[in-house]
């Protein structure tokens, strides 16, 4: 007897009371609006060969994936036996073929490798750009003013210390070969052939601390033996190289282990998710991905939206999100004020913006508060021209970056301006303060507008965003791999906007605050 595995098992009552009105929108203002030419290249364009299964509804299918957050197999099962989920993909009728597991796993593959092609590197980005224009139309969404943040992200992998990390790469490479190959390797690499063998071995190794000096030269004898071999081409041998140049330095011709703390940030963590790097923020570490993402904050706006993904491995900075992301807004959105936190900003941020007709709003300046400030200086191209009361220098000029300037005494005598970066000498009172102290410190004053408070305060909306999308699944990914993993948090992003358009279309939206925001000019 057939046994139907309930998708929604997982779901509350609740919860699925909201959703299931949704899977008519879906089918209108998704699966209808998805181009299926994106995907041309990917396929042959010769007529004789056999016809693809609509992309339009193995994308769709991805999509509701997200949505009700279901596993592979719950989601086949809803998708054979539930006409909620057939009519969201367009199938009209019960007899109607639907994909097997199989024609869904070719077509991530098939993505995976076009997208690492020249021509369908922005297939995601633009099928995301689409359908989120059409959503931001439909709920008359302002783009003009968007805020930014950025998340770390995990993949599904096991952390590894060093000695498993060199060993299973080690495992992977022999595992290629055939068992006539296997034979003609070294005794020492005997018990490396098998999964089991591997764990034996690992539990096997001394506590001592010359075990990686041990392991790593394994490792160079392997690959010198198949430098020469088919198996030298494998992706495997690669990941062995690559394993072995992080772990390992020459120091006058001889092999060293490296230290922990001279290892790379952007050394393999784990040879099942090679694409994951490593970062510390603070008393916490990091293994793997950083997703930034935007979001649209004008206060008059219905709902707020998604209008941009990335996902790029973790030590890829918050500035790089910012100097990439800041000019696709600016083109795209037509956006004029972009709300950060103090990671994405800075002075060559400032200027970034400026130079685009944007303006940048600062959450908080990095760095602590200095006892002097030089915001209230008169400063020109030629060097200071005032001191906050009024004052005239009797000498000013700019040196290696220095503004420089010389006061009489009696400038300063009776002055409370304790802010001062003044400094008594024989000639007279002089002040010196940086060229970057005082963008600084002018960037800093600028936090104590209330319009630019007020302002500031939009941004940690796009926190309470992130936690809702890690809550529906980006908080436990069940993928490895950077292609997969920025697939997900795409499509988490298209389904976020998707349910924010159903919100607008029934008239679930949050009331506004009372207190309006005046948007920067």
């Amino acid at each position: 007897m057939y046994h139907w595995v309930n998708p929604f098992k997982s779901l509350c009552i609740r919860c699925f009371v909201r959703i299931k009105p949704i899977f008519p929108m879906f089918y209108e203002k998704v699966f209808c609006q998805i181009d299926e030419s994106l995907s041309e290249g990917m396929y042959s364009q010769d007529q004789a060969s056999r016809s693809n299964y609509p992309v339009n509804q193995l994308v769709g299918m991805e999509l509701l994936n997200i949505l009700l957050d279901l596993s592979d197999e719950q989601l086949f099962e809803a998708v054979d036996l539930d006409t909620r989920f057939r009519v969201a993909l367009g199938i009209s009728t019960l007899e109607a073929e639907t994909p097997s597991d199989r024609t869904l796993y070719n077509f991530r593959k098939r993505l995976r490798i076009y997208m690492n092609q020249e021509e369908g590197g922005k297939v995601l980005k633009t099928l995301f750009d689409d359908l989120t224009q059409s959503f931001l139309e439909e709920a008359k969404v302002k783009t003009d003013m968007i805020r930014m943040d950025s998340t770390q992200i995990s993949s599904k992998m096991r952390k590894m210390s060093r000695a498993e990390l060199m060993v299973q790469a080690m495992g992977k490479v022999i595992q290629k070969m055939s068992p006539s190959e296997q034979k003609a390797l070294p005794e020492v690499f005997a018990s490396l052939t098998t999964d089991e063998g591997i764990r034996k071995y690992l539990r096997n190794l001394p506590s001592t601390q010359d075990k990686l000096e041990g392991i790593s030269q394994m490792m160079k004898d392997l690959l010198d033996l198949l430098k020469e071999t088919p198996i030298s081409e494998t992706p495997a041998y690669a990941l062995l190289k690559r394993i072995f140049e992080d772990q390992t330095i020459c120091v006058e011709e001889q092999m060293v282990v490296k230290e922990g703390k001279e290892i790379s940030p952007n050394a393999c963590q784990s040879t099942t998710d090679p694409d994951a790097t490593y970062i510390s923020k603070g008393k916490k570490s990091f293994h793997g991905y950083s997703a930034n993402l935007s979001e649209t904050a004008h206060p008059d706006n219905p709902v707020q939206m998604i209008t941009s993904v990335d996902v790029q491995p973790n030590t890829h900075s918050d500035r790089m999100f910012f100097e990439e992301t800041l000019p696709l807004l600016k083109e795209e959105q037509g956006m004029d004020t972009l709300i950060v936190d103090a990671g994405y900003g800075g002075q060559d941020s400032a200027d970034t913006a400026n130079e685009s007709n944007v303006t940048l709003i600062e959450t908080a300046i990095k760095g602590t508060v200095p006892k002097t400030s030089a915001e209230d200086f008169v400063v020109n191209e030629e060097g200071i021209e005032k001191c906050p009361m009024g004052h005239t220098p009797i000498q000013s000029r700019i040196r290696k970056d220095q503004l420089q300037a010389l006061f009489s005494h009696t400038d300063c005598e009776g002055c409370d301006h304790g802010a001062c970066p003044v400094k008594k000498v024989a000639k007279g009172m002089k002040v010196t303060f940086s060229m970057d102290k005082y963008q600084k410190d002018l960037r800093r004053a600028a936090l104590k507008d209330k319009i630019y408070q007020a302002l500031a305060r939009l941004r940690s909306a796009i926190e309470g965003k992130i936690s809702s999308l890690k809550r529906c699944g980006l908080g436990r990914l069940q993928v490895v791999g950077l292609f997969r993993v920025r697939m997900v948090v795409t499509y988490s992003a298209i389904v976020s906007n998707l349910k924010q358009l159903f919100r607008y279309k029934t008239g679930k939206i949050r009331k506004k605050p009372t207190e309006s925001v005046v948007c920067a000019t």
